[in-house]
């Protein structure tokens, strides 16, 4: 089971690579020679800075030794973090929702600490992180293994117990070395196909890592009970073979129990006409019913009822207070509502 996530900084947790893309484009430009992102993704993208100024100067033939590259590239670099530096999309509700589940997290970057810490600190999202790998602290970069190890390591967790998040293939192929799962979140460049071969998932965004966690979590969103059982057993006996008039019946039963998974399915039933005519306002009141026992699908339709006004009036507050609750559940369809509308995310704390 994981336990722990380990991120990337540079691309992954931080919007940096587009600043990156910006300094060598103004240097080049010093010197007339033109610089398109294509040229930056294919030899630059996800690679230290010590490197990027080196083969700058090498592939260029600028007239400053690779030292005096870097220094320019630093300066020109901390003039523009000093103006800002996005956290990648999804970041803020994923390090709360690792809080609010209890993992262990870890930033494992080959950047230098100062300046790390210095962008987190601007964020305000350091204190999300347990410990920290910087350059200096292993002997060998990535794509070898070490400064993941060393990240489980200070973390006390085995490496199958951990999680990368990475949006290159030198750090893909570094954790996939380390023995660690990893999620690949493509940054400017997509990594080659063999380096996607080697993640557990390819995640447009932080937002999908949460779904992801959820779904691998070991512990089902749904506990085991004989209400759970008895539902899965309607659907296998009777659903799956379309007796959908035995199938609504026997949750109908389950719903005026209370138990919110069955109230959810009365729902669908009469929304679909399954079993049952087809009535929109029980639909709505069913859902509604299932919502407020705290059944996060029930949360997420009675949202998406509310918005398009189906058995209700339309009341778009009320779409976006049900969208945060059942994105607050690891809902992953309600995470990507809240993406699209801007709504913030609070993450219950699981229980059990």
């Amino acid at each position: 089971m994981i336990q722990a996530v380990i991120f990337d900084l540079d691309g992954l947790l931080v919007d940096t690579e587009t600043i990156c893309y910006q300094i060598l484009k103004e240097i080049l430009a010093r010197f007339g020679r033109p610089f398109a992102l294509e040229e930056y993704t294919r030899s630059f993208s996800g690679k230290p800075e010590t490197v990027n100024a080196a083969h700058l100067v090498e592939a260029y033939s600028l007239p400053w030794t690779a030292e005096e590259a870097l220094e320019r590239i630093l300066r020109r670099e901390e003039e523009l973090h000093a103006e800002g530096v996005a956290l990648k999309a999804g970041a803020g509700e994923l390090l709360a929702y690792l809080r609010q589940r209890g993992y262990g997290t870890a930033v494992a970057s080959s950047s230098t600490r100062d300046r790390a810490l210095n962008l987190l600190d601007r964020h305000g999202v350091t204190e999300y992180f347990h410990q920290f790998v910087f350059a200096g602290e292993v002997e060998r970069g990535k794509p070898a293994p070490d400064v993941f190890l060393k990240a489980c390591e200070k973390l006390g967790r085995a490496p199958g117990d951990c999680l990368v998040l990475e949006d290159s293939g030198a750090g893909i192929q570094a954790a996939h070395a380390a023995g660690i799962p990893v999620i690949c979140v493509p940054d400017l460049k997509t990594p080659e196909r063999r380096f996607l071969d080697m993640t557990a998932a390819v995640c447009p965004s932080l937002w999908e890592v949460i779904p992801f966690l959820e779904e691998r979590s070991g512990r089902g969103y749904y506990r085991p009970c004989k209400e759970y059982d008895e539902c899965n057993r309607l659907i296998a006996d009777y659903f799956e073979s379309g007796q959908y008039e035995a199938c609504f019946a026997g949750h109908l039963a389950l719903a005026r129990e209370g138990y919110p998974l069955a109230e959810c399915q009365v729902g669908y039933f009469y929304y679909d006409g399954l079993g049952v005519e087809k009535d929109l306002g029980l639909a709505f009141e069913w859902t509604k019913r299932a919502a407020g026992h705290g059944d996060r699908d029930g949360q997420y339709n009675l949202a998406c009822f509310y918005e398009e006004g189906t058995g209700t009036a339309p009341d778009p507050e009320q779409a976006r207070r049900w969208y945060a609750l059942a994105a607050g559940q690891g809902h992953d369809l309600a995470l990507a509502k809240c993406r699209e509308l801007g709504i913030s995310v609070t993450f219950e704390e699981k229980k059990g």
